[in-house]
């Protein structure tokens, strides 16, 4: 179950940076660690490893991928980015290497060809500066975006999970805030969450008119700031990626839900939630998701945070 616990009054808040505002929604009860009881948990996965693999772990694809999209979008060509891999060590030896590196300039060419289809240019990516006023705090902060294509735009070899989407969606309230003259969307294209194939998913625009998507980003911004206020008050129950899960599967049925978001919590083979270390310290013993759903206000966080963000949401496959 989960420890009845009071909390001290958190200092009083003048200004918060957006970048601020993102990581804790991705991760609320981590960064009630960090920033009210000054304990970083580390991550399982940081264990270092020296041994030579036979084949690209997960960190080794990505990272091979990143490079390959980098070198296409700065105009190389690919078989001078092909030999600089093989040059590398960044490959299994051998025939395997060339095996890896073949799927990886397949995802970095389907990402890139899916990018310049939706007139990306990293050239034309300008940064916006400035602070909103709202919920009697000041959120300041920077996001890049084309004003000629109107949108943010983001293209990685990473899986589009619920913490990319949420980036997304709040950098798109806040620059709607600071230029509502614009019909902004938001852009991400990546790897599906689940299996194989690319994903391109694009979020808003916030209204019709200036005037509804300047009222809507500062009501969506200003609702933001009172979870990020509660977050520093107590840990809230909103472990990203289950409850996105959760909150996109009611729209199918709740037995979806439960079913979906149950094996985000409780049992994915890389990652449960469950078990993350933050959770578990601040939350006691591993819950289930029935546990976590009747002994917190989980499934009223979620509605809070992602109701607002499916609606605008659309996705098509690469």
């Amino acid at each position: 179950s989960v420890p009845d616990l009071t909390w001290p009054e958190p200092e009083p808040l003048e200004t918060i940076e957006m970048d601020d505002l993102i990581r804790f929604l991705q991760h609320p009860m981590q960064w009630f660690l960090k920033n009210r009881m000054g304990i970083t948990v580390p991550k399982a996965d940081e264990t270092p490893d020296d041994t030579l693999p036979a084949d690209l772990n997960a960190l080794s694809s990505w990272s091979v991928k990143e490079r390959l999209l980098n070198g296409i979008a700065d105009g190389y060509d690919l078989d001078e980015l092909t030999a600089r891999e093989l040059a590398g060590d960044g490959l299994p030896p051998g025939a395997l290497g060339a095996d890896d590196l073949d799927g990886a300039i397949e995802a970095a060419t389907a990402l890139w060809d899916g990018a310049v289809e939706r007139g990306y240019d990293r050239e034309q990516m300008q940064p916006y500066r400035g602070s909103v006023q709202v919920g009697g705090l000041l959120v300041e902060g920077s996001v890049s975006a084309d004003p000629q294509q109107v949108y943010l735009f983001v293209v990685t070899p990473s899986r589009i999970k619920g913490k990319h989407r949420l980036r997304a969606f709040l950098e798109l309230v806040f620059l709607t805030a600071l230029d509502p003259d614009r019909p902004w969307e938001a852009h991400l294209l990546g790897k599906r969450e689940r299996g194989d194939g690319h994903l391109a998913v694009s979020v808003g625009p916030l209204g019709d008119t200036a005037a509804e998507r300047l009222s809507q980003a500062e009501h969506m911004l200003g609702e933001l700031v009172a979870l990020y206020r509660e977050g520093l008050g107590n840990p809230i129950p909103l472990p990203c990626e289950t409850a996105h899960t959760w909150q996109r599967s009611l729209g199918r049925s709740r037995s979806s839900a439960l079913w979906n978001a149950g094996g985000i919590w409780e049992t994915d083979r890389f990652s449960p939630e469950a078990a993350d270390p933050a959770h578990v310290m601040l939350m006691g013993d591993t819950l289930s998701l029935a546990e976590l759903l009747e002994e917190t206000d989980f499934e009223d966080y979620c509605a809070r945070l992602w109701s607002p963000i499916i609606p605008l949401s659309r996705e098509k496959n690469l």
